[in-house]
């Protein structure tokens, strides 16, 4: 009988621990938003490597949403095909904070078919640096693949030589865009946009519209960084876009840039710019 006693609790417990295991679950599973779980928070902590998070047309009010695993974040869009569900699906953090942090990703994440906004990296709690970078997402050292997006109306705002990257701040990253709008975001200091460092950037079928900045420095700005911009058109406010130390190339891209810190429109210090049938027109500046 004692054997009987220590041998039924030991089962018991092999069997409650392969149970709450969650390598158990199958490769590659999807988890709803909301009708299995209530947000995308949840449903990135119980994903695994590689899982797909599937987001219903609704408004998540969402921020800080950290990510350090390789996900698929989709909507229906995925599956119907609807432009219109890229504005119905929407992520906003309703100015708390950043919208999503990803870092230390060696495989891609991937995000499909919603809207990112409300995002708003202004010091949290004072702390300067990283909270201060990057209103809609902040990417470091990983791998992120965006298509048919919205990054809108997202900031990173505070003052002096902080506030970078109101849309986008990557370092040491890989971002590709496939048909992503970037639009009316801002930048205190600079890179309304999108801010690049350290990183490779392949770009198409895009637009950059309405994105701006306090100083009159680059509106979207790339350092250290291999950039390929193909099939898209950039309307930024103003559209003096910034190389340092980075190797660029435009093909099939349309648009205007103010004449505000260079000859072209471009500021550009030991960067090489290929452009290729394209049309850019560039204007002088209004002065006020």
């Amino acid at each position: 009988m004692k054997n009987r006693y220590f041998i039924l609790p030991i089962a018991l417990l092999l069997f409650v621990s392969c149970e709450n295991d969650s390598n158990t679950r199958p490769y590659g599973t999807t988890i709803e938003v909301p009708t299995e779980v209530s947000s995308i928070k949840e449903a990135i902590k119980i994903a695994q490597p590689n899982d797909t998070i599937l987001l219903h047309p609704n408004e998540y009010i969402e921020w800080e949403i950290k990510i350090d695993k390789p996900v698929y974040i989709t909507s229906l869009y995925s599956s119907e095909q609807n432009a219109d569900i890229i504005k119905q699906t929407i992520i906003n953090a309703d100015h708390n904070f950043r919208v999503f942090t990803i870092t230390n990703v060696k495989d891609s994440i991937k995000m499909n078919g919603f809207t990112i906004t409300g995002g708003a990296a202004d010091g949290l709690d004072g702390i300067y640096d990283m909270d201060t970078w990057g209103g809609g997402i902040v990417c470091i050292s990983a791998k992120l693949k965006l298509t048919n997006m919205i990054i809108e109306n997202n900031s990173a705002s505070l003052p002096n030589t902080r506030g970078i990257g109101g849309g986008i701040y990557a370092d040491e990253s890989s971002l590709i865009f496939e048909n992503v709008q970037v639009n009316q975001n801002y930048g205190h200091s600079h890179s309304g946009g999108l801010y690049l460092n350290n990183s490779t950037f392949v770009c198409n079928n895009s637009i950059f519209s309405g994105n701006r900045c306090y100083y009159y420095e680059p509106v979207e700005r790339f350092e250290n960084s291999s950039i390929s911009i193909k099939n898209t058109i950039f309307m930024d406010t103003p559209t003096n876009w910034g190389y340092t130390n980075a190797e660029i190339f435009f093909t099939n891209c349309t648009g205007s840039m103010e004449n505000i810190q260079s000859e072209n429109g471009f500021y550009l210090s030991n960067s090489p710019l290929t452009i290729t049938n394209s049309n850019i027109n560039i204007v002088d500046p209004v002065d006020n």
